[in-house]
């Protein structure tokens, strides 16, 4: 019995240390973003953030926080490609407004 408590014990040590671990890796994940992106990377951390704002996000940390970069994106297999923030629109002759004709990426042309 007594063999018991120390094994939950040391398994309760080791989780402990996983939080703390996984805590001082978002800490220094946090600290290289720039100031400017900081409370966005909070407000996804936190879960608060909408579906857009955690791709924008994600986009970001792709292009190492250089939005310039991030507009001129073109990682067609990324699965947020079609999500990307920024994407140059393109209206139709009805007037409707369509995603650029390169994100229609069907494969064999079909």
């Amino acid at each position: 019995m007594n063999s018991d408590k120390i094994e939950v014990s040391v398994q309760a040590d080791l989780a402990k240390s996983a939080v703390g671990l996984i805590s001082d890796e978002i800490e220094n994940h946090r600290a290289a973003i720039p100031s400017k992106y900081r409370k966005l990377c909070d407000r996804v951390l936190a879960g608060t953030a909408s579906p857009r704002e955690a791709i924008k996000l994600q986009c970001l940390a792709c292009f190492g926080y250089c939005q310039s970069e991030m507009v001129q994106c073109n990682s067609y297999l990324c699965k947020l490609y079609r999500y990307r923030p920024y994407q140059k629109s393109v209206k139709s002759s009805t007037g409707a407004v369509q995603q650029s004709n390169r994100d229609d990426l069907s494969i064999g042309g079909s």
